[in-house]
């Protein structure tokens, strides 16, 4: 062979190993790529009403849901974003003087929040934040045959208002992979609400109007995905 063609074959390789090398560098680990799966869990809110005659309320229930999103991967760091959605049963009664009941009822959760991990073999801590909501049932209700009080003035009724409170949310939890395809997490969030205004038409005294805000002090989710 001739100098000129061992020159050739020298500069050949060299390119060749200049575009594989990057390529391997930045070669997607096992994290990466779109993801969907299924999520449930135990949540603990509270629910704080603007008036001071009327008392906040503290609900307990569980949800579950599906849940999509995708990661990106470079190395041991793993970002992400994934987004989710949960029918749920999260629900309060409190009374309201001497006849008066007021109830709540969570019936829907989601978020779309950025998910920051670090992969440690089959492990995968992370750290999320990013939006949340839910929809929430509230109810006033006064029986019939009310002795005194509110009720004995309006007589029964049962008024209900549905809102939808927005907010953020921030957590963290771990991933682990449990084969090529599947995965399970278990994640804690925190989440701050918005104030949301209910409304209705109560007999006798008219339109009501109550302001609340929502705080979410834990929510506690199991959860299994599956990699494409």
């Amino acid at each position: 062979m001739s100098i000129m063609g061992s020159r050739a074959s020298a500069l050949a390789c060299a390119a060749a190993l200049c575009l594989v090398s990057p390529a391997t560098a930045f070669a997607a680990g096992p994290w990466q790529g779109f993801y969907v799966g299924a999520v449930g869990g135990y949540g603990d809110f509270d629910l704080d009403v603007a008036n001071p005659t009327t008392p906040d309320q503290s609900l307990e229930g569980g949800l579950l849901g599906a849940t999509a999103g995708f990661n990106f991967q470079s190395n041991n760091l793993v970002f992400g974003i994934e987004a989710d959605w949960s029918a749920a049963n999260i629900f309060t009664m409190v009374r309201d003087g001497n006849y008066l009941t007021e109830d709540s009822t969570i019936n829907s959760l989601g978020t779309l929040r950025a998910r920051l991990g670090l992969a440690s073999g089959s492990w995968l801590p992370f750290v999320s934040g990013g939006f949340i909501w839910d929809e929430v049932e509230g109810g006033i209700i006064c029986p019939a045959g009310a002795a005194f009080g509110v009720c004995a003035i309006t007589g029964p009724f049962n008024v209900r208002s549905t809102e939808t409170h927005t907010g953020w949310t921030v957590g963290g939890g771990v991933e682990y992979m449990m084969a090529a395809s599947w995965s399970a997490k278990v994640e804690y969030l925190y989440a701050d609400f918005d104030k949301a205004s209910y409304t209705g038409t109560v007999p006798v005294l008219g339109t009501a109007t109550s302001d609340e805000t929502q705080t979410m002090n834990s929510l506690v989710r199991f959860g299994v995905n599956y990699r494409f």
